[in-house]
């Protein structure tokens, strides 16, 4: 699973957006609408990797990508 997060808000393990995959080869996933700052005020993101508790989690590539 990956997340977006925004670090500047106070809450970082508070998830914009989420997408999951079972892939082992890799995969290319489209979130939903993603709602960003306006324009001019400053934020932190991050993309967060994540699986559960003893389970390896990959993240080779992540981009950004405006539509």
């Amino acid at each position: 699973t990956a997340s977006l997060v925004n670090l500047s808000q106070g809450s970082p393990d508070t998830a914009i957006m989420t997408l999951t995959s079972t892939a082992t080869a890799g995969e290319l996933k489209t979130s939903t609408a993603i709602t960003f700052a306006a324009s001019g005020t400053a934020r932190t993101y991050a993309i967060k990797s994540h699986t559960a508790t003893g389970v390896a989690s990959y993240l080779w590539a992540a981009a950004l990508v405006k539509v």
